[in-house]
């Protein structure tokens, strides 16, 4: 979880290639369903082939020749990236379910996306003039055996728009590596209370059916789910308020993050990298790519990814919701760290119990912080130098055996804390 997404209508597959490489980070691609398997196929090949690889792709069902896996590779060497810069995660269209009311029957009348069908088996398997899912899926992974390719669904109960999900679901059956979920808090400007409250209430319904109705059709393995979507407001000018540029969306990334880990989601990518400030002062984007600074929920995405790789039990003797939740992990080293989020506008005193442990810590807090909720600007450890955000390195402190013994921290108001606990 944690990760960012960056729409392809953004950069060439090149730049998307360049920054892969750069960065050293995971990525997913979202391939074009109206297009066809073998069209697909080139995009894996480009991005994860071999050059000099001889294996034929292939002709499409359109008469078109998509040559070999090496002249993908080929190309994109030619755009500056020689080496493969492998793309594990792939995704087969986006909301096919919302396909536009023209298109069926059966589709919503507010319908948004140009696809070809908003029938769930359909989409799976195709029709006379049209690739489905199954059939990406595997020429995608005849170029790369290793990749995993995600199918479109729902949240929530499945048998919404017209049984989407669960026509998904049987279709797909054994050949699902991932399923997909999209999730916007809210249509419009929620309030404060609304948006803190939210993920706490919402994960549990949303995956929750998605995982019964993915057991029932796949009882030998389980299929991971993966919300390749997911932000405060699903229109980014239904945002009036402008709260997705401020510090409680902030604290609804980080706690939504949290939720989601909790209930089993497996990836989960935040909308978006970057996109631009409506008149509202609305953005989706974690980085104001005009200003040059970053918006509150970068830090809680930055936070979270120095969390460990497993996800540890935590009794919060606090309301969640509106005064202060808490996440903890462990590295494989032994090091534990919280992210605890102080909702409130005064600081909160907390004991801090670890239950089992029998050595001393050393122990490292990193926070950023703001004056309200209502507030665009976050502090880290004091600073308020976004261009250097998280390398201002926080206080050191000294915490104890714990147990039995315990330790009182305080946390600061309006603050999102990173606590590092290394073992001494």
């Amino acid at each position: 979880t944690g990760e960012v997404c960056l729409s392809a209508g953004t950069a060439r597959p090149s730049d998307f290639a360049a920054l892969i490489a750069a960065t050293g980070s995971e990525a997913m691609w979202t391939v074009n369903v109206n297009g066809t398997a073998q069209e697909a196929a080139a995009v894996v090949a480009f991005f994860n082939g071999e050059v000099g690889d001889s294996r034929v792709i292939g002709i499409d069902r359109r008469g078109q020749d998509w040559g070999t896996v090496g002249q993908w590779a080929q190309l994109r060497s030619d755009g500056g990236q020689p080496a493969p810069v492998r793309i594990a995660a792939w995704e087969v269209g986006n909301e096919v379910f919302a396909a536009k009311p023209e298109t069926g029957p059966t589709c919503a009348a507010f319908g948004w996306e140009g696809v070809w069908t908003c029938d769930g088996t359909a989409y799976v398997e195709g029709d006379a003039d049209h690739d489905g899912f199954l059939a990406f899926r595997g020429a995608m992974q005849e170029v790369d055996p290793t990749i995993l390719v995600g199918a479109n669904g729902i949240g929530g109960n499945q048998d919404g728009w017209s049984g989407f999900g669960s026509a998904v679901i049987d279709a797909a059956a054994g050949e699902l590596d991932f399923y997909i979920i999209h999730d916007y808090g809210f249509n419009d400007s929620p309030t404060i209370d609304e948006a803190l409250s939210r993920p706490f209430r919402a994960w549990a319904e949303i995956v929750g059916n998605a995982f019964v109705e993915l057991e029932k059709s796949n009882p030998d393995r389980s299929v991971p789910i993966a919300v390749t979507e997911y932000n405060l407001v699903s229109g980014v000018y239904g945002d009036q308020d402008g709260m997705m540029a401020e510090v409680v969306n902030g604290f609804f990334i980080a706690d939504t993050i949290g939720q989601m880990a909790m209930r089993g989601v497996t990836m989960a990518n935040q909308w978006v990298l970057v996109n631009g400030v409506t008149d509202s002062g609305s953005d989706y984007g974690i980085i104001d790519l005009v200003a040059g600074n970053v918006n509150p929920p970068y830090f809680a995405l930055a936070l979270w990814s120095r969390m460990g790789e497993e996800l540890l039990p935590v009794e919060v003797g606090f309301d969640e919701e509106f005064e202060l939740s808490v996440y903890a992990s462990r590295s494989s080293d032994g090091t534990v760290s919280l992210l605890v989020l102080n909702k409130t506008t005064e600081p909160i005193e907390a004991t801090l119990v670890l239950d089992g442990a029998r050595n001393s810590f050393v122990a490292g807090m990193d926070v950023a912080s703001a004056t309200s909720m209502e507030a665009q600007d976050m502090l880290f450890n004091g600073s308020a130098d976004t261009s250097a955000a998280l390398a201002v390195e926080g206080p050191a402190i000294n915490v104890g055996s714990v147990d039995p013994a315990s330790t009182s921290l305080e946390f600061e108001p309006v603050s999102l804390t990173l606590m590092t606990l290394t073992p001494a």
